[in-house]
């Protein structure tokens, strides 16, 4: 069994236990950065790649919007939010971000001059910033 996200948990879990802040928020923030950002980054022709992303919390949501579904950023955002709100945090080891899309892994590899460098690549090396960004968004909540 891959223990890093276990020790990634415990480690970040540590960490917001020194600085005082809450585990939950810190770990709210970087998934939601995260997930904006994926979708943000994502190229819109018909909207189905941006529509088809999902974050599933404890288990993959491999679901794919229907031909002709158009889904808001906001509208994503807020569902997301809602989610990581009703969840146990404390106990959940993995959030997915996930894409079934067909098609998803030829615009994650430059297919669409709108994103040639990818969604997913770019977001990924942005994470230790995120982690960043998110300690410090909840010590200023505390």
């Amino acid at each position: 069994m891959n223990n890093s996200p276990k020790k990634f948990r415990g480690d970040l879990r540590k960490f917001a236990d020194k600085l005082g802040i809450r585990f939950e928020d810190v770990v709210t923030k970087i998934a939601l950065d995260m997930y904006a950002n994926i979708i943000k980054r994502t190229p819109v022709d018909t909207g189905r790649a941006r529509a088809s992303w999902n974050l599933g919390i404890g288990s993959i949501d491999a679901s794919v919007a229907p031909e002709g579904a158009i889904k808001s950023e906001a509208e994503k955002l807020l569902n997301a939010t809602t989610r990581l709100a009703q969840a146990d945090l404390t106990t959940v080891e993995r959030i997915y971000i996930t894409n079934n899309l067909p098609y998803i892994e030829a615009l994650e590899n430059g297919h669409s001059k709108q994103a040639p460098s990818g969604m997913l690549a770019i977001t990924v090396a942005e994470f230790q910033t995120l982690v960043s960004k998110a300690v410090s968004s909840a010590k200023r909540k505390g």
